[in-house]
């Protein structure tokens, strides 16, 4: 049986990944936010992803000030900023690939010599009726 991965969204773009993907955020005492690299610190927390994109976009949407219900100050975006600036990417990295991606979808053909909506599996015939199968012959 698979191990559980807890999952959590990010505070900007809302989009869910496994919790040690993202990055936490942290209000401490004195309406302060910290970077919690370790994930166990004390205080309520938010996340955010791994991208600088997603650290503007909450600043923008003011989420982070939603999320840990506080206003955060502009030294503490400056932290934020310089935190991201030294150690993410600019753009998210897609981690995983859509099912779809890169295939071309053709329409579903329908079965010859059924309605629509008949019987697919092949077990009755055209005429409506049970056809015998290799157990019945």
């Amino acid at each position: 049986m698979p191990k559980h991965v807890p999952l959590r969204s990010c505070v900007a773009c809302r989009e869910s990944k496994p919790k040690r993907e993202l990055i936490r955020v942290v209000r401490v005492a004195d309406d302060r936010i910290e970077i919690d690299r370790s994930g166990k610190k004390n205080g309520r927390g938010a996340y955010f992803c791994p991208a600088q994109e997603c650290f503007e976009s909450g600043q923008k949407r003011r989420a982070l000030n939603h999320a840990l219900d506080i206003t955060v100050s502009p030294a503490n975006w400056d932290e934020l900023f310089t935190y991201a600036r030294e150690t993410l990417p600019v753009h998210k990295v897609p981690t995983r690939i859509p099912a779809m991606a890169g295939q071309v979808v053709r329409p579903i053909k329908r079965l010859q010599g059924f309605p629509p909506g008949g019987d697919p599996s092949g077990t009755r015939n055209a005429a409506g009726t049970r056809s015998k199968g290799r157990e019945e012959r």
